[in-house]
């Protein structure tokens, strides 16, 4: 009889194997422009940079010093935070509903091609470090609604700090969290405890060296930021003075979010109708709710700004938490591993094809492999 349990065999066999496929493609799976990027951030460290936070820098500082100047210490980043937010996935939902639901979410989590695969494991940016901090967000915050112990509010505060040294659209999920609690009588008491206060200390004093760095040059990081993405913009490779407007939207709805999450809405779309009107759990509500916001968020901003694909991820991570915390009584067993199953040959087939070498006379792999600093197992 097929079951989804982390307790079964299968499921341990499955989650082994694809976790040894995860390592091993690790050793070959090529950088994108932009992890090239921030590698050359790790090879000098500063407070914080222009283009963003500074976690990244560190992390990769930490892993080239301990594997070298590797593709490995590079894509073990991307593994860490892909195997961390889906254990994560994993409490929340166990501690929600039960061991079936948080499975299934930790196992379409880590194989989900069009979110997970394609913007933490094959292109290791800032934004798998922001699901991972903001899932850990999250978590903290689930526990404080559980046990009502008002010691998880420092927590939380850790958890926004790193979330905000990670990457800035974290303050996005930390707006609606804020917004949500006040409209709550129930968790409106955390917003005006004391723990409160000092959680709030705690994650500036966290996000003090992007802080420190910004007043040092006249908050060029905060200004580059709120502009770069801009259709009227000059940064050649997304701005497009054409897209301004309603292209700009149908862009974003889409190229971004059906292009992304489009399993995800269809799946959650039948979930939520044949739940119809029955109880959905509290982290479940503030999950629905936080994703309504960031989505309703980058919808008024694609009319003036491109959004890309990638900020979807962390949009993924509280979807697939919603969808598994019903999945178990809507959708038959045999249908969820199927989808599972078929994930993971997707996404087997993405990371198969991320460590081919199409172009060894392209700028990045030439600089940085063939005549660089970085090596890669059959690179000459």
């Amino acid at each position: 009889m097929l079951t989804i349990n982390l307790q079964t065999k299968q499921v341990q066999i499955f989650l082994l194997s694809y976790t040894l496929i995860l390592l091993f493609s690790a050793l070959f799976i090529l950088p994108v422009h932009d992890t090239y990027y921030y590698f050359t951030w790790s090879q000098k460290l500063q407070l914080s940079y222009l283009d963003g936070p500074p976690l990244i820098a560190y992390l990769i500082y930490i892993t080239t010093y301990i594997f070298g100047n590797t593709f490995f210490a590079i894509n073990i980043i991307s593994v860490i935070c892909l195997l961390g937010s889906g254990y994560l996935i994993y409490q929340i939902l166990k501690d929600n509903q039960n061991t079936q639901a948080a499975t299934i979410g930790l196992l379409i989590w880590l194989t989900y091609p069009f979110a997970s695969t394609r913007f933490i494991i094959t292109s290791m940016t800032l934004d798998g470090i922001e699901a991972t901090t903001s899932l850990l967000i999250i978590y903290f915050v689930n526990k404080l609604i559980l046990s009502n112990n008002k010691k998880y509010i420092y927590l939380i505060g850790i958890a926004v700090g790193l979330s905000l040294i990670a990457k800035y659209n974290n303050i996005l999920l930390i707006i609606a969290l804020i917004i949500y609690m006040l409209s709550h009588k129930t968790y409106r008491q955390y917003l005006f405890s004391y723990q409160f206060i000092i959680s709030i200390i705690i994650a500036l004093v966290i996000f003090s060296p992007v802080l420190i760095w910004n007043y040092q040059h006249d908050f060029a990081s905060f200004k580059y930021q709120l502009h770069v993405h801009d259709w009227t913009g000059s940064y050649d490779e997304v701005n497009n003075k054409a897209n301004y407007g309603i292209k700009g939207i149908f862009f974003y709805l889409v190229s971004c979010v059906l292009g992304t999450l489009h399993v995800l809405l269809i799946t959650l779309w039948y979930l939520l109708y044949k739940h119809n009107k029955q109880t959905l759990s509290p982290i479940v509500k503030i999950c629905l709710f936080s994703s309504i916001f960031i989505f309703t968020f980058w919808l008024y901003k694609s009319y003036s700004a491109h959004i890309g694909l990638n900020y979807m991820l962390s949009l993924s991570g509280l979807l697939i938490i919603i969808i598994a915390s019903l999945a178990t009584t809507y959708i038959s067993t045999k249908k969820i591993w199927f989808f599972i199953l078929l994930c993971a040959t997707i996404s087997t087939i993405m990371q198969v094809d991320r460590s081919i070498v199409h172009d060894r006379d392209s700028v990045d792999y030439a600089k940085y492999v063939l005549n660089g600093p970085l090596t890669r197992p059959f690179a000459k």
